[in-house]
C-alpha cells in the first residue's frame, strides 16, 4: 500500500514555494485519523500554508492555477507524531541530527517529543531558534 503522507508544514511550504498556484491531490483515498471510514476519489487543494478545500473530486473544483497531482491508487493522511524519541543521542551514535529530522518526514512523522533533553538543550545542539506552543508535563505524571 502506497501512503502518501499530508506533512502539513512541508507540504503546504513546497505549496507556497510553487510559484504556480495551488498544490492539488486528485483522486485520492484521504484518511483523517477521526475514525471515519476513509473516503476514496476525493481531492484536497493546498495554497500557502492552509488546505483550503477538499472533498470528493468530481464535485471540487480545481483552481485553475493548480499544479494537480494524480494520487489515484495513494493515500492522503495527517502528519505522524512521534510521543518518545531521543534525537539528542544520535550524535552520539554518529547519526546527524538533521537526518534524523529527514527520516522523520520522509516516513510522514512531523512532529516528535523528544524524551532525552530539554527544549533550551534541543536549541542549544541545534542552534535553531525554537518557537512553540507546548504544555509542560504534569510532575505527578
Amino acid at each position: 500500500m502506497t501512503v502518501i503522507a499530508l506533512l502539513f508544514g512541508v507540504v503546504a511550504h513546497q505549496a507556497a514555494a510553487n510559484a504556480q498556484g495551488p498544490l492539488v491531490f486528485n483522486h485520492v483515498t484521504v484518511i483523517d485519523a477521526t475514525g471515519h471510514a476513509p473516503k476514496p476519489d476525493s481531492a484536497v487543494v493546498i495554497a500557502g500554508e492552509r488546505i483550503i478545500d477538499m472533498g470528493e473530486a468530481k464535485n471540487l473544483r480545481v483552481p485553475k492555477d493548480a499544479e494537480v497531482v494524480n494520487a489515484s491508487g495513494k493515500f492522503l493522511i495527517p502528519g505522524l507524531c512521534d510521543m518518545h524519541v531521543h534525537d539528542a543521542t544520535s550524535e552520539y551514535f554518529g547519526v546527524p541530527t538533521d537526518s534524523m529530522y529527514r527520516l522523520y518526514l520522509a516516513n510522514g512523522v512531523t512532529c516528535v517529543r523528544d524524551s532525552a533533553v530539554t527544549i533550551t538543550h534541543r536549541a542549544q545542539l541545534t542552534g535553531a531558534k525554537v518557537e512553540l506552543e507546548a504544555f509542560e508535563a504534569n510532575a505527578a505524571l
